[in-house]
Parts: C-alpha cells; sequence; structure tokens
C-alpha cells in the first residue's frame, strides 16, 4: 500500500510539475528528485538532487529529505539534511508534493526567522551580506548545472 502511495507520488511530480520536477522510486525506501532551481533566484540554473527516504512507518512518519550533494543554505545543515516546515507538521494528508513545493519556496526565499536556523553561516551572510549569500548561491547553481555530473550518496 506504501509503494502505491509512493509510486502515485513521484507520478503526480512529474504530472503537476509538467516534467520540470523529475522523480524516481529508487527503491520501495527512497525516492530521488531532480530539482531545478526557482527562475530569478540566485539558485537558477542549478539542478539540485534531492533524496527523501521513508521509513516503515510511512505515513504517519515524515520521510528525511535531504540535499545530494549539499548545499550551503540557511535550511539546510552540511549533512545535505533538510529543514522544512512541512516535515516538522508532518500529517499523513501531506505528500511528495508538498515537500517539492516547501523546497522549491526556500529556495526563492529561505526561512531565517526559526530560532535555530540549520546553517549558521548560510542565514548570517543572507541576513547580512546578501550580496556574499546570493554569489555562493550563483556558484553552486553553476556547479550543479543540469548537465554536469554529481555524487548522489543514497
Amino acid at each position: 500500500m506504501v509503494a502505491d502511495r509512493l509510486s502515485d507520488e513521484v507520478d503526480a511530480i512529474y504530472k503537476i510539475t509538467d516534467g520540470k520536477v523529475k522523480a524516481r522510486k529508487e527503491n520501495d525506501s527512497t525516492i530521488l528528485i531532480a530539482l531545478p532551481g526557482p527562475a530569478g533566484s540566485p539558485w537558477e540554473n542549478g539542478m539540485y538532487s534531492i533524496v527523501v527516504s521513508y521509513g516503515k512507518q510511512y505515513p504517519d512518519v515524515a520521510p528525511t529529505v535531504r540535499f545530494s550533494p549539499a548545499i550551503s543554505h540557511p535550511n539546510i545543515f552540511a549533512s545535505g539534511k533538510v529543514s522544512l516546515k512541512v516535515l516538522e507538521n508532518w500529517t499523513k494528508k501531506f505528500t511528495l508534493l508538498e515537500i517539492v513545493a516547501n523546497l522549491y519556496e526556500i529556495l526563492k526565499c529561505p526561512e531565517v526567522e526559526t530560532d535555530q536556523p540549520s546553517n549558521l553561516e548560510a542565514a548570517y551572510n543572507y541576513l547580512n551580506d546578501k550580496t556574499c549569500y546570493e554569489s555562493n548561491a550563483k556558484k553552486i547553481a553553476v556547479n550543479l548545472e543540469s548537465k554536469k555530473p554529481r555524487e548522489i550518496k543514497l
């Protein structure tokens, strides 16, 4: 039943985004996502690899979501693990679509109002030196263009 739900969610991502966001089941507990950077953001032109890992208690318990490779962003730990409101407030009605929408939103506008940002340096730069933050993001985007090879760690 969970495997069917995940397959349906992967299919929905492709259809709803008109194929701009790619998702595939790697195995029964892992989905890989290729997420393009939002237009008009410093992350534009990058293609970001996201690993979504589901435990045995899914959908009652939120999956783990991480960028692989990790990027320097206020809501992303050095390990690549992502801090998202949808994951913190998870209910089984949420799907992969809400996760992708939240990822896209934090790339456009990081959530820095929390007491504990995931990446202090990136949060500091975003709040106090936006030029530095945007320059770093653009460099990462260039390194992660869609045609460039990368190592994705499951």
